[in-house]
């Protein structure tokens, strides 16, 4: 049961082992967000990453800077390849949790839905609210992310992967050339987090605006206590072409932050109404 396993997993603070530097700021702003979520963490606070994948872009490294979290995921392959990950950094594997939220009996300070809610469909999404409103403590706080359905991200997935840009730019070796000139700019060659984040392929079924997911959750019993635009620029060309240089990321952030209406992605704060 997942709750034995959250009742049996402690893992020391002070004794945990380092992780290596693998992630690097792109144009999804994964670092951004992690200052985000860390924003809201408290000092002994019990976390839980809801549809984590892998637990490679959120709960591990958390986890390796001494926060009490736990990730959940429905994919099997995806639980498994994480556990893989994190025994090699000598963590404990069962911090990942292969099941679902009722599975799930104790009650956390924080819950972090990251880039999960837009793959449920219309029946699905008020049965994982109520889920996830359960198992927040009193006080508690939901953390959302989520592609602005309208924005950068799903245009460029869509010329990228949908109308086969992407395969025609490595075909013709363009996504090499680009390499290569990053490696010569920045005199390294830039690599992002080598680990992936889902085996699991599930689509977009949700196409959020900016005061859609806000009035998605007050719908659903929560209170929104912050809602801020992530980058403004993402998508497999954008980080194609300029993840890795440090000044644009800055300024994609920054941008995203002021014109948070027409980000890339959200993040959402709520508690419970």
């Amino acid at each position: 049961m997942a709750t034995d396993r959250l009742a049996q997993s402690v893992v020391i603070a002070a004794s945990l082992p380092t992780v290596p530097m693998l992630w690097r700021e792109n144009v999804y702003g994964h670092w951004e967000r992690l200052k985000w979520i860390k924003g809201y963490l408290t000092p002994g606070a019990r976390t839980l990453e809801f549809g984590c994948g892998t637990g490679c872009m959120i709960t591990l490294p958390l986890l390796s800077q001494g926060m009490d979290i736990y990730g959940i995921d429905r994919s099997k392959e995806s639980i498994a390849y994480g556990r893989d990950i994190f025994s090699r950094y000598g963590f404990d594997a069962t911090r990942l949790l292969d099941g679902d939220l009722t599975d799930i009996h104790q009650q956390f300070d924080l819950i972090v839905a990251s880039e999960v809610l837009e793959h449920l469909s219309d029946d699905e999404l008020p049965r994982v609210l109520a889920l996830l409103r359960e198992r927040l403590k009193v006080g508690g706080k939901l953390l959302v992310t989520v592609p602005n359905g309208f924005g950068l991200f799903e245009l460029d997935s869509l010329l990228y992967f949908k109308f086969g840009l992407g395969r025609l730019a490595e075909r013709m070796r363009m996504t090499r050339v680009l390499e290569r000139l990053k490696t010569m700019i920045q005199g390294q060659a830039y690599q992002d987090c080598p680990y992936r984040s889902t085996l699991d392929a599930s689509p977009h079924l949700q196409r959020f605006t900016y005061s859609a997911i806000q009035a998605l959750l007050e719908k659903n019993g929560y209170e929104i206590l912050e809602c801020k635009g992530s980058t403004l620029a993402s998508g497999p060309f954008c980080h194609l072409l300029f993840s890795g240089y440090e000044r644009i990321m800055d300024l994609n952030s920054r941008m995203g932050a002021r014109l948070p209406a027409v980000a890339a992605d959200f993040c959402v704060a709520a508690t419970l109404k």
